[in-house]
């Protein structure tokens, strides 16, 4: 017998997905990518999963400076000129072009430091950053699809 109530359409088909994650090896999912793959807008994927955080059927993760650039720091090298060009200082890609970031600290909170990297690294290292991860967890593979 069910402890709690009927999951809504939209909060079904969003743990479905993070259960499918789950199970294909993928451990957390970002707010868009969530939305995409359930067919909903960023809006109600965001209260979906407050509703389902709630009941304790997913988790949240934020990804902190430095985990961000341990990430980045292990990407796989590639190029993206066939002439010589500056490298990055995390991914070591050769790039025509390199962008200034304030590293270790942020500009807003005073950082002076400055890392020169790849566009890919600085948009992937905000990206890391800036967004809430969600995955399912224990409780909602039991309960949820009971």
């Amino acid at each position: 017998m069910r402890t709690h109530p009927e999951p809504s359409a939209q909060e079904f088909r969003v743990i479905s997905h993070l259960i499918r994650c789950r199970h294909d090896g993928i451990r957390f999912r970002s707010t868009n990518l969530i939305a995409q793959h359930c067919g909903i807008n960023r809006r109600t994927a965001n209260t979906v999963l407050q509703q389902l955080a709630q009941r304790e059927w997913v988790s949240a993760r934020t990804v902190s400076d430095n985990e961000a650039h341990e990430l980045l720091a292990t990407k796989a090298r590639y190029s993206l000129a066939t002439t010589p060009g500056s490298e990055c200082e995390w991914c070591g890609a050769i790039t025509p072009v390199l962008e200034k970031h304030h590293h270790p600290i942020k500009a807003r909170d005073g950082g002076q430091e400055t890392v020169n990297i790849c566009g890919s690294c600085h948009a992937e290292f905000h990206f890391l950053t800036e967004s809430v991860f969600y995955c399912a967890t224990e409780k909602a593979c039991l309960e949820a699809l009971a």
